[in-house]
C-alpha cells in the first residue's frame, strides 16, 4: 500500500530542511534543488493514482521494459532502471533536433516521451560535436551516480530498448541527429 501523501510530504520536506540548511533564504521560501519538487510532484501523483503521463496499457509493457536495462544495464534494482532510463533520456532529448526528438516521442510509450520531452529550452543550441565522455557524464549526473564510467553501460542498455521502440527508419535519424561520437554509441547498442 502506498504511504499517505502528507508522509511523504514531510519526508521531502525535511530532506529539503537539511539541504537548505547552509542555504540562503529568498522571499521566505529556501534555495532548493528543483529536483526536490519535482520527486515531491511524482510521488503525490504516484500516491492519488491520477498520473497522467502513464497510462495502465504502458505500466505492464514498461515493468519489462525496465527489467530488461535492469538486467543489461548492470543494475540492481528496477528503480535504478527507472532512474537511468530518466536520466538517459532527458540527456539525449537535450542532444536532438526538434523533428527526430518528436518523431522518437510518438515512437515511445507515454511515460518514456514525457522524459524525452521534459526538459525545455528557450534558446538551445545543440553542441554537434559533444563528446560521448561529456554526454555519460551528463547521464551520471542526472541519474545521481558520479561514475561516468559506469554510465556506459546503462545507457546502452537504455538506447537498446529505446531502438526496439523506434523502429529502424527513426532510429536512423536519431543516429544522424546526434554527434559522431554519442551517434557511435547509439548504434553499438
Amino acid at each position: 500500500m502506498a504511504e499517505p501523501i502528507s508522509v511523504i510530504i514531510r519526508s521531502l520536506l525535511e530532506k529539503t530542511k537539511k539541504y537548505t540548511a547552509s542555504r540562503p533564504i529568498v522571499n521566505d521560501f529556501p534555495v532548493v534543488k528543483p529536483t526536490t519538487y519535482f520527486r515531491l510532484i511524482d510521488k503525490i501523483d504516484q500516491c492519488s493514482g491520477e498520473n497522467p503521463q502513464m497510462s495502465q496499457s504502458n505500466g505492464a509493457e514498461l515493468t519489462g521494459y525496465y527489467q530488461r536495462i535492469e538486467e543489461n544495464g548492470n543494475l540492481r534494482t528496477v528503480e535504478n532502471a527507472q532512474q537511468w532510463s530518466t536520466a538517459v533520456l532527458r540527456a539525449l532529448g537535450t542532444n536532438l533536433d526538434r523533428r527526430t526528438k518528436k518523431r522518437l516521442a510518438k515512437a515511445l510509450p507515454d511515460e518514456l516521451a514525457f522524459d524525452l520531452t521534459r526538459k525545455f529550452w528557450l534558446l538551445h543550441f545543440r553542441d554537434k560535436n559533444k563528446p560521448s565522455s561529456v554526454f555519460l557524464k551528463e547521464v551520471a549526473r542526472n541519474s545521481g551516480n558520479s561514475d561516468a564510467q559506469f554510465a556506459k553501460h546503462p545507457t546502452t542498455a537504455v538506447f537498446h530498448e529505446l531502438k526496439g521502440y523506434a523502429g529502424e527508419e527513426v532510429s536512423k535519424d536519431v543516429a544522424d541527429s546526434l554527434s559522431p561520437e554519442i551517434s557511435a554509441l547509439w548504434q553499438e547498442a
